[in-house]
């Protein structure tokens, strides 16, 4: 008797919360959506923390990020494979999971006609790297067309990189005039995981048009800066739980017992791993604030309008305690409307969340493209 007189009590609130919904549909409705805007935008703002560092963890290892890497100082080269035997020689050697010599040197890009009588140059990088290795180091996210062949050293072979081909309006395919006259062809528009940031001269921000990157294979760089079976770069993997810093002394050493001057730095020493993530917890402090206000004054619109419903209640309220009901009763009333709110609102903040979230991300991926 007694579970069966709950159940009629439970069904007679039911339809008085269904009556009453259907008499202010709209009210609930607006205060919910109102209420969603606010969570929606507190949480689709509030996560991308989380989700630019998971990103950023993604796309290093994707690309198989260096532990470190040993640059020789400006003008100077050794012969390609020396650099190589050196780390062959570390007492630490077992520890190296992957290593690869490049040439990178410093030069300047055409980057076509702007008018009939003017066109642009724009200092440039050439990165000389081997595709298609099966243990790669820092290897090239091509983004849009396709990479080099790995055995290709003619000139007709390189992947631009991409945000400068993007800001300066470059087509996925073409054509590009080096220092020296020698005309480049590019297959593809792409990224290596220490170009995802460009620092411009004096801490430039939004420097990624100032600098024309091309990753080339090895032979071609060499042939196009005038420096035949030569390299002067070298990255390279170390295995889980390595003490990088004797690592990176031995190689230092190693270096200087070659007779060559260069600087060894590790993977924290890149401005694209710096930057990238210290920009996570700057920005996240302002997306918290920003997130925060905007919840905060859909709180107080929804208490604000949820206020009107009840105050026009007054009067039932009145008629209901002059015949005696509880005043707990009495307030089952604006309660279930509240929970009609929580749950229209949850639902609607679930949407909005993702929308939010799914605009950012996008607007991520067109300032700073990254491979996850």
């Amino acid at each position: 008797m007694v579970t069966a007189a709950r159940s009629r009590k439970r069904r007679f609130w039911l339809r008085w919360s269904w009556r009453d919904f259907r008499s202010r549909w709209v009210a609930v409705v607006a205060i919910a959506l109102v209420l969603a805007i606010g969570t929606g935008v507190y949480a689709g703002l509030g996560s991308t923390g989380e989700w630019r560092r998971q990103s950023n963890d993604a796309s290093f290892a994707a690309l198989s990020m260096h532990d470190l890497r040993a640059t020789l100082s400006p003008g100077t080269f050794t012969e390609q494979g020396g650099l190589v035997e050196a780390v062959e020689g570390l007492d630490a050697a077992s520890s190296v999971t992957a290593v690869v010599e490049r040439l990178v040197v410093d030069s300047q890009v055409d980057t076509g006609p702007i008018s009939e009588t003017e066109s642009v140059l724009v200092p440039a990088r050439l990165v000389g790297m081997t595709f298609g290795l099966a243990q790669p180091v820092d290897s090239v996210w091509v983004r849009d067309g396709t990479a080099p062949v790995d055995d290709q050293s003619e000139l007709g072979a390189a992947v631009m990189e991409a945000k400068f081909a993007d800001l300066r309006g470059l087509p996925t395919q073409g054509s590009i005039t080096v220092a020296g006259g020698h005309t480049v062809a590019y297959s593809g528009l792409g990224t290596a995981p220490e170009d995802f940031f460009y620092e411009g001269p004096e801490g430039t921000i939004a420097a990624e048009g100032e600098l024309a990157i091309l990753y080339l294979p090895l032979a071609a760089a060499q042939d196009i800066s005038g420096h035949p079976g030569m390299v002067n770069d070298i990255v390279l993997t170390l295995a889980d739980g390595t003490d990088r810093d004797v690592v990176e002394a031995q190689l230092a050493m190693v270096i200087s017992d070659l007779g060559l001057s260069g600087v060894v730095s590790t993977r924290d020493d890149s401005d694209a791993v710096r930057v990238l993530y210290e920009d996570i917890d700057n920005d996240q402090q302002f997306w918290n604030a920003l997130s925060a206000l905007v919840l905060a004054a859909a709180a107080l619109a929804a208490f604000n309008l949820i206020s009107r419903i009840v105050e026009a209640q007054r009067r039932e309220i009145g008629i209901g305690m002059a015949l005696g009901v509880p005043r707990r009763q009495l307030a089952i009333r604006p309660l279930m409307i509240g929970t009609q709110v929580a749950i229209l609102g949850t639902i609607a903040g679930v949407g909005v969340g993702l929308v939010v979230g799914d605009a950012f991300g996008n607007l991520l991926e067109s300032v700073r493209p990254l491979p996850e």
